[in-house]
């Protein structure tokens, strides 16, 4: 099984559950696994803090090739609440981070998505939500809000995107 099938496997097994939360699912297909650290969850959708991918080859991925998923991934994910594409590409640190381009903004806050793309040790992709609250230093981290079927697919992207799958 994909990870992608792994993980709808498990949401549906935990929705039928209803365990506590906040939990956690962990989920491998050969040498690559997901972590997704879940806020709620139900029939239909759930809540996420955090998505934590980790891919077996991405420690060999060279800057274009990082510069290629981050490009690939940009143009492949478009049914989140924004449009994301690359802000940077670091050779040297080996990561890539891909944001929201136009955040969604209400009032004097403002929230995107952020991808972090690394092809370091236990390397693959980290994605989080932020907010930015107008006059307010830093930002926060805000919980994503997606259906099974829209987290299973950004999975399976994440996944078919990156240089390394066959």
């Amino acid at each position: 099984m994909t990870l992608a099938q792994e993980l709808a496997r498990e949401l549906k097994q935990q929705a039928q559950n209803q365990g506590a939360f906040p939990s956690m699912i962990r989920v491998a297909a050969g040498a690559d696994f997901l972590t997704v650290e879940l806020q709620s969850l139900d029939r239909i959708g759930c809540e996420l803090n955090q998505l934590t991918l980790h891919l077996d080859g991405a420690s060999t991925l060279n800057p274009q090739q990082l510069q290629l998923w981050a490009d690939n991934l940009s143009r492949r994910i478009t049914y989140l609440l924004e449009q994301v594409g690359p802000v940077e590409i670091d050779p040297i640190a080996g990561a890539a981070l891909i944001r929201s381009q136009k955040p969604t903004t209400q009032g004097m806050t403002a929230t995107y998505y952020e991808f972090t793309l690394s092809c370091r040790a236990q390397g693959g992709v980290v994605l989080q939500r932020y907010e930015v609250v107008k006059g307010t230093p830093g930002r926060n981290l805000v919980s994503m809000l997606m259906t099974h079927e829209v987290l299973v697919k950004l999975v399976d992207d994440l996944v078919d995107t990156f240089p390394g799958s066959p």
